[in-house]
């Protein structure tokens, strides 16, 4: 195309983006051309895309887009307006993990961390992973018929937690520090709580303490 364009003497300057592209569509003896720009305004950036039939010289289809994040992300809002100029239906994805901000993969690429949302092309079969330290990996299989909400409840590495404890632990450092030595004593809030039940454990000590 660029070959062909430079051989007719093609120049963009001084006519429009809906100009070019026609003028530049009967160059290349094609029926639709598909052009547009993008900016940036602060942090923001602003996509507009349009299809122009090159005979009547109309825009047939118009697209904008915001986009604010970092420029690599552009690579997908275009995707997903190149999808919407080819005919192909677009559905939402949203995902949303307990608890929240894990990784969140789609076809082993991260996309971002949960609660997140994307557009899918109708019909895409997606192997869906979230991680999160200290939980097991979340995986889910699903084929896009329609939009779909996804809510990933992750369980933690070392199994369910208990039900809290309303006791309160109180760490003294004993006087053998160099052996490490160290006390628990129990503080009862109120009544007489009576002896730690047998499945009750301490909560972890560091130490030193900070």
């Amino acid at each position: 195309m660029k070959e062909v364009l430079q051989e007719q003497g093609f120049q963009q300057t001084g006519c429009t983006i809906q100009e070019c592209a026609v003028r530049a569509g009967r160059m290349l003896n094609v029926q639709k051309m598909v052009a547009g720009g993008i900016g940036k305004v602060g942090r923001t950036y602003a996509i507009n895309i349009s299809m122009v039939d090159v005979e009547s010289g109309r825009i047939e289809k118009s697209i904008t887009r915001k986009y604010g994040g970092e420029i690599e992300g552009l690579l997908e809002i275009l995707r997903d307006i190149a999808h919407e100029m080819a005919g192909k239906r677009l559905l939402t994805l949203k995902i949303s993990s307990s608890p929240k901000g894990a990784e969140v993969f789609i076809s082993d690429k991260l996309i971002g961390k949960a609660p997140v949302a994307r557009s899918v092309t109708h019909g895409s079969n997606l192997k869906i992973l979230l991680r999160r330290e200290g939980y097991r990996d979340w995986e889910k299989t699903l084929i896009m018929t329609g939009d779909q909400e996804v809510s990933a409840e992750l369980a933690p590495i070392n199994g369910k937690p208990g039900k809290s404890s309303s006791r309160k632990w109180l760490y003294i450092a004993g006087g053998a520090v160099a052996a490490g030595a160290a006390v628990a004593i129990l503080i009862s809030s109120g009544a007489d709580d009576g002896p730690p039940a047998a499945s009750e454990t301490l909560p972890g000590f560091r130490w030193p303490p900070r």
